[in-house]
């Protein structure tokens, strides 16, 4: 998993948890490492295109409903590959 939020790997890092959220986000995690490799990475944000381009597709899957037990990521990350390599090209 990729962020650009240095307070959210520190936060899913840290040994005590105590915020809501961060307990969910890593119960999440935890759940999805049953089965698959799972780091939090630290990524440049602001004026990093891939960052700009990720950010976007993030909000295009937020706006997909699933309805499944497990947890899951609306676009796959093929598609986040290939959407985020054109528009970088279409930039260049």
């Amino acid at each position: 998993m990729l962020t650009d939020s240095q307070s959210a790997v520190k936060a899913l890092r840290s040994v005590k948890c105590s915020e809501g959220l961060t307990i969910e986000c890593r119960n999440a995690l935890n759940k999805v490492s049953l089965k698959n490799s799972v780091t939090v990475t630290w990524v440049k944000g602001h004026g990093d295109l891939g960052n700009v381009i990720v950010d976007q597709l993030a909000k295009e899957a937020r706006k997909v409903v699933l309805h499944t037990a497990e947890p899951h990521v609306a676009l796959s990350w093929g598609t986040i590959k290939k959407r985020t390599l054109s528009a970088m090209m279409a930039n260049h």
